[in-house]
């Protein structure tokens, strides 16, 4: 959709918002005609500004407009390629987006090839965009790290604002997702190569604010930099740092004010959404996002409008990983669940937490996969991986409904690889708990009078026992405000193993 259709869509917009229903239906009908696509996106718009409305606090057409028109610039004019900008011959566009156009162009003096990013001409005299544009190489060129662009040159030549950057060779991760999602093992070691650059720029205190896989580039041999700090906001630390004392006021009035959304809809974490003051916590719960995405091959959060995605990362709960690619490691379940917290003070705190944990998911299954334990469902793609030891077996959630198939669970065995399995068409299913929120990892006692699972009902992550048949679950470890998973019985059925991050 372009900025014109766009703009016909927002001025009956504007004339409907303020009208009863009874009246809204005499204008649509006059403004729309024979417009139905009109009508249609109009009509959408009204309703999710009746849902959305309760919970936003910047109009919600605003953030669709961002949505809708990024990367509507105009084509770049032919003239520009062969011809030269300042030490730089423009050789070909490599892509455009909502801050600028990409060019392969050649370093005269050093011979080599690089990225040149242009800030569009229309948009030069917007001091605003101008200003992002300047502060994206200055939040860049603060941090250095093997996963974080590097950048050359920030310049203007006769009006001309330009970033020159080493030229990555690769793909995005947008390109390589459509291509087929990667497998287990390549999704954790991107997401590793992203949350170790975030953790550098966090440090330095910038907050990416735009994580998303056309933002991330996978080079051949299989090292990933994270792109475009154009939307980055510098804490007053960072700020002190760069800019000198009379440039203070200039800087104080780039400081997002709450009600202002920047950012790309799909990935915003909700304190975004809303338009709020964001932390470091947002390219948490966005880099949440990306490894959701890469796992099930599908958003987390998804609607047929941008108003219609918003309203999702606020109010409703992802499908369990395991529902999109079964088999699913509990612990990888676990890290993204914690990443997309709806609260910034339920996520990881920070990113190096997140790190940690992929790190340590990481080393498990290449010690499973060495030892030849199993494998890991793989996206279809043929890879192959570890099924974790620790991984309770069997581990369904179906909605506000744990189900456990008690037949599946003894045919896979007790969780030291994925055995054979036998055709289910004469199985039972038999409901055991009914508790609100998704529940994971059941385990059966050895005399099957008995399970374990682990559930948020009570806020965070516990351990809850209850009899099979019974109704009344026990929470086991609701002492502690840390989570608890992946219960598991001891073959006597005496105790129950768990993992925790508590201090025992």
């Amino acid at each position: 959709m372009d900025a014109k259709r766009w703009s016909q869509i927002k001025e009956v917009y504007d004339r409907a918002l303020d009208l009863r229903d009874n009246e809204r239906a005499g204008l649509l009908a006059e403004a729309c005609g024979d417009d139905e696509d009109l009508r249609r996106e109009v009509e959408s718009l009204l309703a999710a500004h009746e849902e959305a409305g309760k919970f936003l606090q910047s109009p919600a057409v605003e953030v669709a407009a961002r949505e809708i028109i990024t990367d509507e610039v105009a084509s770049p004019a032919p003239q520009l390629i062969g011809r030269e900008l300042a030490n730089y011959k423009i050789i070909s566009l490599l892509g455009r987006g909502g801050m600028g156009e990409v060019y392969l162009a050649e370093d005269k003096r050093l011979r080599r090839n690089v990225a040149l990013k242009l800030l569009p001409a229309q948009f030069m005299n917007d001091a605003e965009r101008v200003r992002r544009f300047e502060r994206e190489a200055a939040a860049a060129s603060a941090t250095n790290h093997p996963n974080i662009l590097t950048i050359h040159e920030i310049g203007e030549v006769d009006g001309a604002h330009y970033i020159v950057t080493e030229f990555v060779e690769g793909e995005t991760l947008r390109a390589l997702i459509k291509r087929g999602r990667p497998g287990i093992s390549e999704a954790i070691g991107i997401a590793e190569q992203v949350a170790g650059a975030l953790g550098v720029a966090h440090e330095a205190g910038i907050i990416h604010r735009d994580i998303k896989p056309e933002n991330v580039m996978a080079r051949p041999d299989g090292l990933v930099k994270v792109l475009d700090f154009g939307l980055a906001k510098l804490t007053e630390r960072t700020t002190a740092a760069l800019e000198v004392d009379s440039q203070a006021e200039t800087m104080a009035r780039l400081s997002t004010e709450s009600g202002v959304v920047m950012g790309t809809a799909s990935y915003m974490s909700p304190e975004q959404a809303r338009g709020l003051k964001v932390d470091h916590r947002t390219d948490i719960f966005s880099l949440g996002v990306m490894l959701y995405e890469m796992i099930a091959g599908r958003r987390p959060f998804e609607g047929a409008t941008t108003i219609d995605v918003i309203a999702a990362i606020l109010d409703k709960e992802p499908a369990p990983l395991a529902h999109h690619l079964p088999g699913t490691p509990g612990e990888l379940e676990r890290i993204v669940s914690k990443a997309l917290r709806k609260e910034r003070e339920d996520r990881y705190q920070a990113i190096k937490e997140m790190l940690v944990d992929l790190k340590e998911l990481k080393r498990e299954l290449e010690r499973a996969a060495e030892s030849g334990r199993g494998r890991l469902p793989d996206g279809g793609r043929g890879r192959q991986a570890a099924w974790s030891r620790w991984r309770a077996p069997g581990a369904v959630a179906l909605g506000t409904m744990a189900v456990l198939a008690v037949v599946w669970y003894w045919l896979l065995g007790s969780g030291a690889g994925v055995k054979e399995a036998l055709p289910l068409k004469n199985a039972s299913f038999i409901q055991l708990t009914d508790q609100p929120g998704p529940e994971y990892f059941p385990s059966l006692s050895p005399d099957g009078k008995s399970l374990v699972y682990a559930s948020r009902a009570a806020g965070n992550w516990d351990i809850y026992s209850q009899r099979v048949g019974g109704k009344n679950p026990i929470n086991l470890t609701k002492d502690s405000a840390l989570d608890d998973t992946q219960p598991a019985f001891s073959p006597d059925g005496e105790r129950i193993a768990l993992r925790s991050k508590r201090e025992w």
